[in-house]
């Protein structure tokens, strides 16, 4: 297992805006793993201990494809996070994902089953 510390106060202290909002509030971490789950297709945990912590446990066949998969999905979320792009973090949340993001055809449409609003 391995555990990435996000610096989110910094966040909190130094951004004004909806990411902000959340860190004070202790959501960020939660929407952080959201959103690599949902866009980027990394299955992370946050720790249960510390609001700040992402758990990696990567599978014990993991090659050196799935390692760089990661860590371009970290760089990314990490991009939004200093950006301040919540609407970039949060899109998912509402089906909005950008185009060169959603997996698929063009119109969008990628065959998978989401589901309904409720059960978000």
């Amino acid at each position: 297992m391995i555990g990435v510390d996000l610096d989110l106060e910094h966040i909190a202290n130094t951004q004004t805006g909806m990411l902000a909002v959340m860190q004070q509030h202790g959501l960020l971490l939660y929407m952080a793993v959201s959103f690599l789950l949902n866009v980027e297709h990394i299955r992370i945990a946050p720790s249960f201990t510390n609001g700040t912590v992402l758990r990696i446990e990567p599978p014990l066949i993991a090659d050196e494809n799935l390692c760089d998969r990661l860590v371009q999905s970290l760089r990314r979320l990490l991009d939004i996070l200093q950006r301040g792009a919540s609407g970039e973090l949060l899109a998912h949340l509402m089906d909005a994902l950008p185009p060169r993001r959603r997996p698929g055809s063009a119109s969008g449409q990628t065959g998978l089953s989401t589901p309904s609003h409720g059960a978000r």
